[in-house]
């Protein structure tokens, strides 16, 4: 049996986004009897209610830091004390931090999941304290890691790339490249009765729509889509757009570029919506648009092909290595031609059938369970 130090803020988070959705799902497949581990979940701040984080604590013995989230980063950036194994209630084996943060101090055998490093190698969509926690961390990484999990080869690239280049060192036979996975719930048919945000979207539904989904920041690349969208006005007079995820500090510029297009009673910002709602929305569109200009993995592609909707997304980072042929690809930055994949899809049944069953395909192949099962094999590699 590995005892293993499960480190993950946004752990103790309920939205299922992002890390967070990665940290739950990994959490319950290596929690799994056959994976033979004990997981203890740790984190140093909980964006839950005190109901919600009670109940979290309950189911999975989750335990929060003493002193929050200001003072213990601090801590442990400026005196490396105390040691992470030394808060936990058992002996550990290991410490597995589920993301790049603040420096984490253990004396354990230390594994590391690395999702991106955009501040470092985009530094254009993220702010400065991102970039200084990113690099912080991972020359932690660097430094004391007996493992890094990178979610994507072009990840595990760019770490690669980046030490060699600001270190002059290899790290490649430290890196373990491991898929994200599908959850169950997206390839299952959604009952309006159980989603309790339905109200956001019933007075919809009458009309077709293309969906796009994440955080309204320039990375997302929204305004592409925009823009495409308000030049196939005449072709598309019916059609609407429907936009999920958190406003993000481009918004209001993104909003703005609604009117100034004049599509502004077309297009539908429903912010962050329930994990139900979303896999109901991803089975309604005609189109999901996914034009990133920068994805460390892109789990809402495969989530996307799960629900069996048409996926156009970009040809750049990782997108085409999750995608595989079972999306359309294209250049982000082209307006054009995004025009013109939008336009082909919406119009042509045929071909969406086609990239509907290659995308459920798709999806199949990419599971937590076989994420648990190769993170397992890592931990027991560096014991």
């Amino acid at each position: 049996m590995i005892n293993v130090a499960y480190f993950s803020n946004q752990f103790a988070s309920v939205d299922g986004h992002g890390i967070a959705r990665y940290a739950h799902h990994l959490y319950d497949s290596l929690n799994d009897p056959r994976q033979d581990i004990n997981l203890f979940p740790v984190a140093g701040s909980s964006s839950c209610t005190k109901v919600e984080l009670n109940e979290l604590k309950q189911r999975t013995n989750l335990q929060m830091l003493p002193l929050g989230s200001k003072f213990f980063p601090l801590i442990w950036k400026y005196f490396d004390l105390p040691q992470i194994e030394q808060l936990i209630r058992s002996e550990v084996d290991i410490v597995h931090v589920l993301s790049l943060g603040y420096p984490i101090p253990t004396r354990k055998p230390f594994v590391v999941t690395i999702h991106d490093i955009g501040p470092l190698t985009h530094p254009q969509f993220f702010t400065k304290k991102d970039q200084w926690l990113m690099k912080d961390s991972l020359k932690q990484a660097f430094d004391k890691s007996s493992a890094m999990i990178c979610v994507s080869q072009a990840t595990a690239d760019a770490v690669e790339k980046y030490s060699l280049k600001k270190y002059n060192s290899s790290v490649l036979d430290r890196l373990h490249v491991i898929h994200e996975g599908v959850s169950q719930e997206f390839f299952e048919l959604e009952n309006i009765e159980n989603i309790p945000d339905y109200d956001k979207v019933s007075s919809l539904l009458s009309k077709p729509f293309i969906l796009t989904v994440g955080k309204i920041s320039p990375r997302k690349n929204i305004q592409t889509v925009l823009e495409s969208f308000s030049r196939l006005k005449n072709e598309l007079p019916d059609y609407q757009i429907i936009t999920v995820g958190g406003d993000g500090w481009d918004f209001k510029n993104i909003k703005s570029k609604t009117v100034d297009y004049g599509i502004q009673d077309s297009v539908h910002f429903l912010g962050y919506v329930s994990d139900e709602l979303l896999r109901f929305l991803y089975r309604q569109a005609s189109l999901f648009v996914y034009p990133s200009l920068f994805e460390g993995f892109g789990l809402t592609v495969l989530e996307a092909m799960a629900c069996g909707c048409p996926v156009i997304t970009s040809n750049t980072t990782s997108l085409p290595e999750v995608a595989g042929d079972a999306a359309v690809l294209i250049d982000p930055s082209n307006v054009d031609e995004l025009c013109k994949q939008m336009l082909f899809l919406c119009k042509n049944d045929d071909l969406r059938n086609q990239y509907i069953e290659k995308g459920l395909k798709r999806a199949k192949y990419f599971t937590w369970e076989k994420a648990a099962s190769q993170t397992n094999k890592v931990y027991q590699s560096i014991l």
